[in-house]
């Protein structure tokens, strides 16, 4: 018997070390600590705010890193987007990432559902507030654990690249809801959108891969990564699908019928979502 935490996702690895802190610290706190543990988890707020202080005091080593706090806003962003959750993944990594790379169309997020106007509202205030965390977020002690797991400026860097990911993905999101159909085509977004988001884009790239290499070595992991940003980049750029669609992109295309008739079903209510 025991407990097995462990850092792993699909589409690539965009996930910067500092995102597993919350969960690697939860899992040792819980697995010590049990009848507290589950105490705690009737609070969530108390439970949330003792891995906010774990991650600055043990990680951090800085009490008033601040960088706790950002996470655990970060965290929590998956649950703001929408009025219901894709299960055991998030519209916004959805939003960002396409299924495949000749595919123009975002998997498994119906506007309406999976991302409404009060979401986009949400995650936009609370990346606000996340930014501000991370302007004022203690780097003293940087230079004494440069690029060690400890390093706050590298962590920092790597949450505000997370925080600007999450804020392009809520703008693809807020275009999905205004181009007001079942599926969300990143090609059918006007030009003048998407050509602001591409540029945004383009720079989230630039800094994924120069903070990839601070941690990690170049290798499949960073190429798959990148290739599906760029992707996505391309498509926003040129505004149309790519010519051989392959059997990838036509399965990508037709697997979510079930999710395009609940959307028509509702689409007579999504002005007020």
């Amino acid at each position: 018997e025991g407990l097995l935490s462990t850092d792993w996702g699909d589409h690539g690895h965009l996930q910067p070390l500092p995102i597993s802190f919350p969960g690697y610290l939860a899992s040792a706190d819980f697995s010590w600590n049990v009848w507290e543990a589950a105490e705690l988890m009737k609070d969530w707020s108390k439970a949330t705010s003792r891995v906010s202080e774990a991650v600055n005091r043990l990680i951090m080593l800085d009490p008033d890193a601040k960088i706790g706090e950002a996470l655990v806003l970060i965290a929590d962003m998956y649950r703001l987007i929408g009025r219901t959750q894709i299960p055991n993944e998030s519209a916004l990594f959805k939003l960002l990432v396409l299924p495949n790379r000749k595919s123009t169309q975002v998997a498994k997020v119906v506007p309406g559902w999976h991302v409404t106007k009060q979401g986009v509202l949400a995650v936009q205030q609370a990346l606000e507030r996340v930014n501000e965390l991370l302007s004022e977020a203690s780097t003293s002690r940087a230079a004494e654990h440069a690029q060690t797991v400890h390093d706050p400026e590298l962590a920092r860097d790597e949450l505000q690249w997370v925080a600007d990911a999450m804020a392009i993905a809520s703008k693809i999101g807020e275009n999905c809801l205004h181009i007001r159909r079942p599926k969300c085509d990143l090609a059918t977004f006007p030009r003048e959108n998407a050509t602001e988001i591409g540029k945004e884009m383009e720079a989230l790239i630039a800094k994924f891969e120069a903070l990839w290499l601070k941690r990690s070595r170049k290798g499949t992991g960073l190429k798959d990564s990148y290739q599906r940003l760029k992707h996505t980049l391309k498509v926003l750029q040129d505004g149309r699908a790519p010519e051989d669609k392959g059997l990838g992109g036509l399965v990508a295309e037709s697997g979510y019928s079930i999710l395009e008739s609940v959307a028509q079903l509702f689409s007579s209510v999504t002005d007020d979502l």
